[in-house]
């Protein structure tokens, strides 16, 4: 397989993600409304909504989604209804349909057998002006929740067949107190303890049993204060989470008000867990059993329009799902429901749309539970679950937000995929801790990783949101105003990233976080990272690191291969960022990678690298392998303490140890054009032991003036193939000139794919000379044999202790040029320069050999 990602073209198209809310029917089909719910068959899946309707004396209209428009259910039903509740039975599929009287305030139920509505009953109790709710056991057993006149939450039942039976709580809970009845047996209160002062809690209690708190929940106040005030609440039924609309009154430092806190806030047993700015005291929480992840239903503080987060227990991540376009200010007396479809997952929403109602749905799409996910954003399935290329996940991000227990690797087909298309600050957030590999470079027809050509088929993961980027790379290009922050977010504890262009990240938000990181930030919990066969390219840092790894909570490893870092500005530590705390330690490798014209534009500005111990005894071994920095710029001069170095090690406290081998630093400069160090010191940071500062078999103009301990250094031209390939002319200085001993035991190809090394020595860079794919001859297996003399004018022998069959000679293009069956060669006729000599044994050995003409 031959990545070539020298040749690699980017480009941007516009994306199209598999999940987002679509209308239900038309809009507005109802008559004017003041109230309505929704709710879905469980056993076909089929929406209803019940709504009120107050121009027809408040009597209630069921329809029933048929799949192009909505059908009325029989006649207008009950009448003067306020605080309605729809369910359907899910033994007889019939819906029920309750709600309060507003004349007496007693409590009405009926349901709908196909053909007429009747009436289940009309039980005595006098409510107050709370919501009524419904549930179902698997037998059919209805129970209606609501809260009575005399300050008791009252559970009916009413049974398939059977008496009535009536649960009241020993508990009173005031008019402000709120509830949710959302299972047949258990409820969440939002209880106000006392009177005199705003001090609540959340309760969860079982209905049969209702002397008896599963659990209770404290919620913090704020400035020290008890007094907190809780609006709504809504809770999931087969766990502990729970959510309330929290309006406590806070002091904001930033204007200096005491105000509304107006958030959700969400916890898990009495655990907090979220907050999130909200406002018209909406919010519903629930699970969806499809994909098993929980939905949070809000409206959002900034714009108030209606917005939903999801949260997966595999990855213990919340994701924003996209937007509605639903603005809850839109009426004075705007109202929303959802239901979440128990068949395919599907959340619908019914919300006042004008003066009537209107339906939306969003389709989840179901996870696929085998090791391997498959995303193409051109997947002929708008819903596909990524079980195969066929039925791949148009959506990276939906990929990632539904990884199972057993999901161990993503495919990602050619294409350009964006975390968000308006929110800046969303990113691809890896979060899976089961040893997680993405793969891009598919073109969607593969059935192994070997079979991918990543040069014709690039995945790229673009902050470009607007696609429009233009003009040269600077902190104020506009064009980039709105571009992703961070496109990659890892906090998985083991994860690869193999094939992927990341591109036209912009880290220039208000925090420091959004200010670093721009194309991958690796979280405190990530313990080994491994880049490959990627590009990394033009990423806006307004501080520091188109990957950063920050603070490690543990020891980390780190590996950059066969990879590109091109074109990236920021104001110091332009490719990594690093810094390790104390006791801990980073293990960082770099082999075959360009690094090429990054820019550090800052007058206290780093190299392209910064190694920094300041957190106490941590350890920094960082290794350099046949790597090629090329063209990268420092916008500042070296100044005292300072080197502007290529690699800046900055050591203050602890260990950095540092290993340079087989690489290649040229042209890389200050801000006057002046070449600076490959490695030296940040600062006034303290240089590292010299002892710890090693070079072996690598070229740099400077000679590696900041170190001691070095050996077999080149100062002089490496010869590129061209200002842009930075592959080895055929008489570079740097061919043969590395340490094979020095390449890890698992790289046996240079950045392009071919063989690492050729000719028996390993060349300087991440070019091999000569290993590409000549005449057919780059994966043949070699013996071991010597031709002199060499250089050579008229003739070349061939030393080996076995007889030839054939000797065949090949120029640079790959043509055969002379052949000999003899181990002397007549040269003569031969053209100046350098040759491949390939000879066959008679045991049918082969071998080749590099050799010149002059």
């Amino acid at each position: 397989m031959k990545l070539k990602l020298l040749l690699l073209v980017l480009f941007v198209t516009v994306t199209t993600f598999g999940q987002n809310w679509s209308q239900v029917g038309t809009t507005q089909f109802t008559n004017f409304a003041s109230d309505a719910v929704i709710a879905t068959d469980p056993s076909t899946g089929d929406p209803y909504v019940a709504i009120v309707e107050p121009l027809s004396s408040s009597k209630i209209s069921v329809k029933k989604f048929d799949g192009t428009n909505w059908v009325s259910q029989g006649t207008l039903v009950g009448e003067n209804a306020i605080n309605i509740a729809l369910a359907i039975n899910p033994v007889n599929n019939q819906p029920v349909v309750a709600y309060r009287d507003t004349t007496d305030s007693t409590l009405y139920a009926y349901t709908f057998d196909g053909t007429a509505w009747s009436l289940i009953m009309n039980y005595n109790v006098t409510l107050k002006n709370h919501k009524v709710q419904i549930q179902f056991n698997a037998a059919g057993d209805m129970r209606f929740s609501g809260h009575e006149s005399n300050d008791r939450l009252v559970v009916v039942e009413k049974k398939m067949s059977g008496p009535i039976t009536k649960y009241t709580t020993p508990k009173y809970y005031g008019t402000e107190n709120k509830f949710d009845f959302n299972a047949f047996n258990k409820y969440y209160i939002a209880n106000r303890v006392y009177q005199s002062r705003s001090e609540w809690e959340i309760h969860k209690i079982s209905v049969d049993r209702y002397g008896i708190t599963d659990f209770t929940i404290r919620p913090r106040s704020y400035g020290g204060g008890t007094e907190i005030t809780l609006k709504n609440i809504s809770g999931i039924s087969d766990n502990d989470f729970v959510a309330a609309f929290d309006v406590s009154a806070r002091y904001n430092s930033t204007t200096g008000i005491t105000e509304p806190a107006n958030e959700v806030v969400i916890y898990n047993n009495t655990t907090e867990v979220k907050r999130i700015g909200a406002v018209n005291e909406i919010v519903q929480f629930r699970k969806n059993f499809v994909n098993n992840q929980l939905y949070v239903m809000y409206a959002e503080k900034n714009s108030a329009d209606i917005a939903f987060q999801s949260y997966n227990s595999i990855t213990d991540s919340w994701s924003n799902l996209p937007a509605t376009s639903i603005d809850s200010n839109s009426s004075a007396n705007f109202f929303i429901n959802m239901a979440i479809d128990k068949i395919d997952g599907s959340i619908y929403v019914v919300y006042l749309d004008g003066s009537k109602a209107s339906v939306k749905k969003f389709s989840i799409i179901k996870p696929a539970n085998q090791p391997i996910i498959y995303v193409d954003k051109n997947s002929p399935n708008v819903n596909g679950n990524g079980s195969s290329w066929t039925n791949a996940n148009p959506s990276l991000q939906s990929a990632l937000q539904n990884i199972t227990s057993l999901t161990e690797e993503i495919w990602v087909a050619k294409g350009t995929y964006y975390a968000s298309t308006t929110d800046r600050s969303e990113s691809f957030n890896i979060i899976s801790n089961n040893n997680l590999k993405l793969y891009g470079g598919f073109d969607g027809s593969e059935t192994s990783i070997s079979e991918r050509d990543i040069s014709s088929n690039p995945t790229i993961l673009s902050g470009d949101l607007n696609n429009d980027d233009s003009g040269a790379l600077a902190f104020n290009n506009t064009t980039m105003a709105e571009n992703t922050y961070n496109i990659v977010k890892v906090s998985a504890e083991d994860v690869l990233l193999d094939g992927f262009t990341i591109t036209n990240a912009n880290a220039n938000g208000s925090t420091q976080n959004e200010q670093e990181g721009s194309a991958i930030t690796l979280l405190p919990t990530v313990k080994n990272f491994v880049l490959n066969n990627s590009i990394i390219s033009n990423n806006i840092n307004q501080r520091a690191g188109s990957i950063k790894s920050i603070d490690p909570s543990a020891n980390v490893s780190i590996l950059f291969s066969n990879s590109i870092f091109k074109n990236n500005l920021a104001a110091f530590a332009n490719a990594l960022y690093s810094r390790t705390l104390s006791g801990k330690i980073l293990n960082f490798t770099s082999v075959n990678m360009l690094y090429d014209s990054n820019i550090i534009d800052n007058v206290n500005g780093s190299g392209v690298f910064w190694f920094r111990n300041d957190q106490g005894a941590c350890t920094v071994n960082a290794k350099f392998i046949n790597d090629t920095f090329v063209n990268n710029t420092g916008n500042r001069v070296p100044s005292a303490g300072n080197d502007l170095p290529v690699i800046t090690v900055g050591q203050t406290k602890g260990v950095i140890k540092t290993d340079i081998s087989n690489s290649i630093f040229w042209n890389n400069t200050d801000g006057n054009g002046n070449i600076v160090p490959a490695l030296g010191r940040n600062g006034n940071d303290a240089y590292p032991d010299i002892t710890n500062m090693l070079v072996s078999n690598s070229l740099d103009s400077d000679g590696f003036s900041k170190v001691t301990y070095k050996q077999n250094i080149i100062t002089s031209d490496p010869l590129f193939t061209s200002a842009t390939d930075f592959s080895l002319k055929a008489n570079s200085p740097a061919i043969n000139m590395g340490d094979n001993s020095k390449v890890p035991a698992d790289i046996n190809a240079d950045i392009l794919g071919n063989t690492r090394i050729f000719d028996t020595t390993v060349d300087l860079g991440a070019y091999e000379f000569g290993a590409s794919a000549v005449a057919g001859l780059s994966d043949i297996n070699k013996i071991a044999f010597s031709v002199y003399p060499n250089p050579t004018v008229n003739v070349l022998n061939i030393k080996l202790n076995e007889d030839i069959k054939l000797a065949e000679i090949y120029n640079l293009q790959g043509q055969k040029v002379l052949f000999s069956k003899l181990k002397t060669i007549n040269t003569s006729k031969l053209s100046t320069g350098i040759y491949l000599l390939k000879i066959t044994t008679i045991d049918n050995n082969i071998g080749l050999k590099r050799f010149v003409k002059e």
